[in-house]
C-alpha cells in the first residue's frame, strides 16, 4: 500500500484536470463573493439612502465578520460538490479506460487494495478542492470585509471547516462508487452530476412543496445538508445529523462501492 500511496501522491501532483479544478473553485469563490459585495454595496446601499438611510445604515455593511463571510462561501458549496464530481469522474474512468486496474491485479494488488488507493485519491482530491475553496474564501472576504472577529465566531468556523471536510470525503466517496463501477466514462459522469443537480432539485422541491420551506429532507440528503449550513445555527442537534450524514452516505459508498468493484471483471 506503501507503494500505492507514493504513486498516487507522484500522479495526483502531475494531473492537470486537479489544477484546471481547483482554478475553477478559485475563480467560483471570488466571483460569487465579489457578487454577494456588489448586491450590497451597490444596489442595496442606494436603496437605504434613496429611503432615507443614513450614513450609520450604509456602513454598516462594512461589519461583516469571519461566520458571515463563512456562510457567504457555504451558500456557494454546491458549485464545489459538481467540481468535484467532474474531477474525481475524470480522473477514475480515465484510469480504468487506460487499463491502469486491469495492470494493477495482474502486478499483484488485490482488489481492496485497488480500491483503497483510489478512495485515498478520492480524498486527497476532495481536499486540495475543499483547501483551495476555503482559502479563497477567507482571502477575498478578508479584503472586502473588515468586521470583527471573536474567539467564539473562530470556534464556529472550525467546526463549520472541519464538517464540511468530512462532508465532502463522504462525497467523495459516492462519486468514486460509481466511477469506479461504470465501465462508461460519460454514464458515469452523467450520474454522479444528477446526484447533485437533479435529485438535489427534486429534494428541496418536495421540502418546498410538502412542508412550506422548511428544511427537512434536505438535511439528510448529503448533496444539500452542505449547503444548508449558511442557514443553520451549528448546534449540537445539527453536528449529530451532520455526523450521521457522513457515516451513512461515505460508509455506503464505501462498502457498496468496494463490495460491486471486488465482483467486476477489470480489462
Amino acid at each position: 500500500m506503501k507503494r500505492l500511496i507514493k504513486a498516487s501522491n507522484y500522479k495526483l501532483r502531475k494531473n492537470s484536470s486537479i489544477k484546471i479544478g481547483a482554478a475553477a473553485t478559485i475563480c467560483v469563490v471570488i466571483l460569487g463573493f465579489l457578487l454577494f459585495y456588489a448586491a450590497l454595496h451597490i444596489l442595496t446601499g442606494p436603496m437605504i439612502e434613496a429611503a432615507g438611510g443614513d450614513e450609520t445604515d450604509l456602513n454598516a455593511f462594512d461589519d461583516i465578520h469571519l461566520l458571515d463571510c463563512a456562510a457567504i462561501a457555504l451558500s456557494l458549496m454546491q458549485v464545489l460538490a459538481i467540481v468535484l464530481a467532474i474531477v474525481i469522474t475524470l480522473l477514475i474512468s480515465g484510469e480504468r479506460k487506460n487499463g491502469v486496474y486491469a495492470l494493477m491485479a495482474a502486478k499483484g494488488y488485490t482488489r481492496s487494495q485497488i480500491y483503497a488507493d483510489k478512495l485515498y485519491e478520492a480524498c486527497l482530491v476532495c481536499l486540495v478542492l475543499y483547501v483551495s475553496y476555503v482559502a479563497a474564501a477567507l482571502l477575498i472576504g478578508g479584503i472586502l470585509w473588515h468586521g470583527p472577529i471573536e474567539t467564539d465566531m473562530v470556534t464556529g468556523f472550525i467546526k463549520i471547516f472541519f464538517l464540511m471536510a468530512f462532508m465532502y470525503m463522504a462525497i467523495a466517496a459516492i462519486y468514486l462508487a460509481v466511477a469506479m463501477n461504470v465501465r462508461n466514462g460519460g454514464a458515469a459522469m452523467a450520474i454522479n452530476l444528477l446526484l447533485v443537480l437533479v435529485l438535489s432539485t427534486a429534494v428541496t422541491a418536495i421540502d418546498t412543496g410538502l412542508f412550506d420551506g422548511q428544511i427537512i429532507l434536505r438535511k439528510w440528503w448529503i448533496f444539500s445538508a452542505i449547503e444548508q449550513y449558511a442557514y443553520l445555527e451549528i448546534t449540537t442537534k445539527e453536528i449529530i445529523i451532520s455526523i450521521l450524514n457522513i457515516l451513512i452516505y461515505g460508509g455506503a459508498g464505501i462498502v457498496a462501492g468496494g463490495a460491486v468493484f471486488a465482483g467486476t471483471e477489470l480489462k
